[in-house]
């Protein structure tokens, strides 16, 4: 049996099956999803697909004047949060999507994903 990972994160299980007849079937190949791990750990990105932030990279706090990337999003307890900055309705997303816009639209660095806060 071999084991090994694809692009996707997913975990390639291959066997050669054998009767006892003697004749060999063809490998057998299994797809086991992603084993359990967390979409950094497989090397996706944390964008939300849905409103307000539609697929982007930056999201800003209106509340804190903070920019966020998603791409770096740090998920631990006191880190970024950015559910709770949606729930909040404190989320807006910047046009052209990038970090040099936000700090045009008067942000601040994320200590966290994007680190150089000024504050």
């Amino acid at each position: 049996m071999e084991r090994s990972v694809n692009q996707r994160g997913f975990s390639i299980v291959s066997h050669n099956l054998s009767f006892y007849n003697g004749f060999r079937e063809p490998k057998v190949i299994l797809l086991v999803s992603h084993l359990g791990r967390s979409k950094r750990e497989r090397g996706e990105t944390m964008r939300r697909y849905g409103a307000p932030i539609y697929g982007k990279q930056f999201v800003g706090n209106t509340d804190k004047k903070e920019v966020h990337d998603l791409d770096n999003e740090k998920t631990g307890k006191n880190e970024c949060q950015i559910d709770e900055i949606i729930r909040a309705q404190h989320a807006r997303t910047f046009n052209p999507d990038t970090l040099d816009q936000a700090h045009r639209e008067g942000y601040d660095n994320c200590a966290y994903c994007i680190g150089g806060s000024k504050r």
